[in-house]
């Protein structure tokens, strides 16, 4: 008696098919209401490995678009994906790429989302050595993006944080807000 009969949670739905797990999904809605999902696969030949691309579907008047491919890393590996939309229709992704963890950023119009062709190219952030992991992105009321990520070993490991005041064309030298080697942490992530 304490809960509606059926239920409040709808049917599930299948977004994309494949044999491939699908590898750190994410989900962002846009102020149209529109579902964003967002999440790597792994190559075909290495199941078990790390994702290869950026894979996209949008959910509009519940129905879901067909997956697409809408970015690939310039050096192949894409994994631990981050998104957030502005009020405007822009969406940022930022992903762990690379041979060493590179953090990637991209974006898009949210209209267009669906087009590789509509993403800017990716561009490695500032890091004060080509590893990271654990990216998360956040955009505020004033519009500035902020990109958090690890360095994970290492002398230099630790949290750091870089800005774009400009949608991400350009971004600020980042700076260590959690030093775990001077902590005496042997490793930092997620």
């Amino acid at each position: 008696s304490w809960f509606e009969k059926g239920g409040v949670w709808l049917s599930l739905t299948k977004v994309a098919g494949s044999d491939l797990d699908m590898l750190d999904p994410v989900l962002a809605a846009d102020s149209r209401e529109q579902i964003h999902a967002f999440w790597s696969r792994a190559n075909s030949h290495h199941p078990d490995g790390p994702g290869m691309a950026i894979h996209y579907a949008r959910l509009t008047d519940d129905q879901w678009s067909r997956p697409e491919v809408i970015l690939r890393s310039p050096q192949g590996k894409a994994d631990e994906l981050a998104v957030v939309i502005s009020p405007d229709g822009m969406v940022f992704v930022v992903w762990s790429g690379g041979d060493a963890g590179e953090i990637y950023f991209s974006r898009a119009e949210t209209e267009r989302a669906h087009l590789p062709a509509a993403w800017s190219k990716p561009v490695m952030l500032p890091s004060p050595q080509p590893r990271g992991s654990s990216p998360d992105i956040l955009l505020d009321s004033a519009g500035v993006l902020y990109v958090a990520y690890t360095i994970p070993f290492n002398e230099q490991r630790g949290v750091y944080l870089t800005r774009s005041e400009d949608q991400g064309q350009t971004w600020m030298d980042p700076v260590l807000v959690f030093d775990a080697a001077g902590a005496g942490w042997e490793r930092v992530n997620d």
